[in-house]
């Protein structure tokens, strides 16, 4: 449809005046309180009011949405429920206004029915005027579109009130939206900031709601007071004399403040003050924005106290500390660190490389030997050094110190220096002591060996004799004699295995052997041997063994019966009525845990002398006995119950021993073994 720029002269010609009228209308708007949607609404109703605009009295205005190029429909004037529905959000580059925003024109149709866009079916023709609200700064705000009769023809005047109204529409809607946020921002900043004004005296004219809240005062006591009525007499005359002269040279002036409140608490700001200009650049007064820091200085003040006491503690320590940062640049050392390395003060300065300081160790300490530069090696390669590592370092004089390390989060780490020179040379001395000592051991293993064995082969001999001739014909004396010499000699030879036993026992030079043996007739054997004894004495000696146990299992026969032949020997020994005897119980054949093993325990028991408490912890001591004079009247090393005792735990089990003196004792151990069926 051809457009056309004609003007009827019987069309109704707007004055001057009528077109100031709805401009200064629509200006007296921005200074209104109303909300962004009714002042639009109401500028729109004002633009519609024109009675020579040949408008239907319809309209609307669109506002762009801030996150997409989409018009809302803000306002709205006789458009009726279907229109406003149908345009509640328009995209850009659709329908006349979306075509308005993209193109950033105005555009005018003539007619607009259905044959344009199908949702107008219901709707009666009309024409439009649609034309872009542009902003300065954010370009594109919005659109102002305004209905006519069917068939209107384009207006130059219309057009040119038009554009200029949008314009002016547009410049309010950024003003009106810049007011907004410089009211938010003196919101934020009086809800944060101690801010007042005062005179070119300093007498107050003007305090925000912070001001009173900190300061204690009321607005009405301190509008007309001076800014003296704060003074903490803190600070010097001199320093505020200061402040006017830099206010007076720069107009502005920064800087940190203690004042007093009404209660007489004091209180930190950190303040910056701007002297107001009156028209003529003279000054008229000041502008103040204060920031409450007083719990920041009373944090500041309590880390500065910490630091001194740091730095106090760290000068009084008997070591040696630095701190390093995560370029292995030096950020502090105490004097002690100084002093172990005898350093200058160029190498204690903050900042150092740690690379220098050994380059100084070197230099200067020919017996200097080190690990540090296995630390600086890993990091070449990006290898990450441990939490924790400690290092030997040898300096000056066969001096050695301990070297700490510990590495922070940050990439930062510290390190202590302790002088250990007594220490490494003590260990050092106790190295070669634990030699020596070993090698005596070592010594006397050897000497026992050859000594048992030399006097084994002896007595043997003397044994087989004594043996000959007791089933030769002797007389009742020399029976008796030869009685003796054999008791003498098997009593030695007791001794002599004992020894030698202990001793292998000693060197953990004894290995289980796992053979099926007859548990039943180890224990008759070991009773058999020690029967003749206790038959002598007039005791009992006996087996309490249950027909229905197992006799069979796999163990090590002969460890076992070294420890039943000691606990027998020594309730023998120290009983003197009544009777001794070994006992077995512990879980049946059936009662077999997951490895196949049930629990053998084995008992010996006596009617003997018994064992005082305070001396149990002497019996299964190499050497030791419970009683010295029973040892004098009875015999023996001393070695049996602490053979006994080592073979137990080497057999994995635990020999424990109940005595009540007077009565008797028990000693007992518990065994895991297998059973044997064959």
């Amino acid at each position: 449809m051809k457009k056309t720029t004609s003007y009827k002269c019987d069309e109704k010609v707007p004055s001057l005046y009528q077109f100031q009228e709805i401009t200064q209308k629509i200006l007296r708007l921005s200074g209104s309180e109303a909300n962004p949607k009714a002042f639009l609404l109401e500028a729109l109703r004002l633009i519609l009011s024109a009675n020579w605009l040949g408008t239907f009295q319809k309209g609307g205005i669109f506002i762009k949405s801030e996150n997409a190029d989409i018009l809302e429909l803000v306002a709205s004037v006789n458009l009726g429920p279907e229109i406003e529905s149908i345009c509640a959000q328009v995209c850009f580059g659709h329908c006349l206004c979306g075509l308005a925003a993209q193109s950033k024109t105005l555009h005018f149709a003539p007619c607009r029915d259905k044959k344009y866009d199908p949702r107008l079916k219901d709707i009666p023709p009309r024409g439009q005027y649609t034309v872009p609200i542009m902003g300065e700064k954010q370009g594109v705000l919005g659109v102002l579109v305004v209905y006519l009769p069917f068939g209107h023809q384009e207006n130059k005047i219309e057009t040119s009130f038009l554009a200029m109204i949008s314009d002016l529409i547009g410049s309010m809607v950024e003003f009106r939206k810049s007011q907004d946020e410089l009211r938010l921002l003196k919101s934020s900043i009086s809800s944060h900031m101690i801010i007042s004004r005062s005179d070119r005296e300093g007498n107050i004219v003007d305090v925000n709601e912070k001001f009173c809240k900190v300061s204690g005062y009321s607005k009405q006591e301190l509008i007309g007071k001076n800014h003296r009525i704060l003074n903490s007499e803190y600070h010097k005359p001199e320093a505020f004399t200061a402040m006017y002269k830099t206010l007076a040279k720069r107009g502005i002036w920064s800087g940190t403040l203690r004042n007093k409140a009404k209660d007489g608490t004091f209180y930190w700001v950190e303040t910056t003050i701007i002297t107001i200009n009156n028209l003529l650049g003279k000054p008229d007064g000041h502008f103040s924005v204060r920031k409450d820091i007083t719990r920041l200085h009373t944090q500041q003040l309590e880390l500065a106290n910490k630091n001194r006491e740091l730095e106090l503690a760290m000068e009084n320590m008997s070591h040696g500390l630095c701190y390093f940062d995560a370029d292995d640049c030096l950020i502090s050392c105490n004097s002690k660190y100084a002093q172990i390395y005898n350093l200058p003060e160029t190498l204690t300065a903050p900042g150092t490389p740690y690379t220098d300081i050994l380059k100084y160790w070197r230099q200067n300490n020919r017996d200097f030997t080190s690990n540090h530069d296995k630390y600086f090696a890993n990091k070449k390669l990006g290898k990450t050094a441990p939490r924790c590592w400690k290092i030997i370092d040898k300096i000056h004089d066969n001096q050695y110190i301990e070297v700490a390390f510990q590495r922070l989060n940050d990439g930062c780490w510290l390190s202590t220096h302790s002088d250990v020179t007594e220490k490494v040379l003590r260990e050092s001395e106790l190295i070669v002591a634990k030699n020596e000592a070993l090698a005596g051991v070592q010594e006397k293993s050897e000497f026992l060996s050859i000594i048992s064995h030399e006097l084994r082969t002896p007595l043997n001999g003397v044994l087989g004799v004594t043996s000959l001739l007791n089933i030769s014909d002797l007389s009742e004396n020399q029976q008796h004699l030869v009685g003796v010499i054999r008791e003498s000699g098997e009593s030695l030879l007791a001794t002599i295995n004992s020894i030698f036993d202990y001793k292998k026992m000693d060197a953990g030079k004894v290995e289980l052997c796992i053979e099926p043996f007859d548990l039943k007739k180890t224990l008759n054997s070991v009773l058999a041997r020690h029967a003749p004894k206790a038959a002598e004495k007039g005791i009992g000696i006996g087996l309490d063994f249950s027909p229905a146990r197992p006799q069979r299992y796999f163990g090590d026969e002969k460890l076992i019966k070294v420890v039943i032949t000691n606990l027998v020997e020594n309730a023998v020994k120290f009983t003197e009525k009544g009777r001794v005897e070994i006992t077995v119980s512990g879980a049946g054949p059936d009662d077999l845990t997951a490895d196949g093993l049930t629990t053998v325990e084995i008992a010996v028991k006596d009617t003997g002398i018994g064992i005082e408490a305070d001396h149990m912890n002497l019996i299964f001591k190499a050497f030791n006995q419970e009683n010295t004079s029973n040892t004098r009247k009875k015999g023996g090393t001393g070695l049996g119950l602490s053979i006994a005792k080592k073979i137990t735990e080497l057999l994995d089990a635990s020999l424990e021993v109940v005595s009540i003196p007077g009565e008797g004792t028990v000693f007992k151990f518990g065994l895991r073994l297998a059973c044997c069926d064959t």
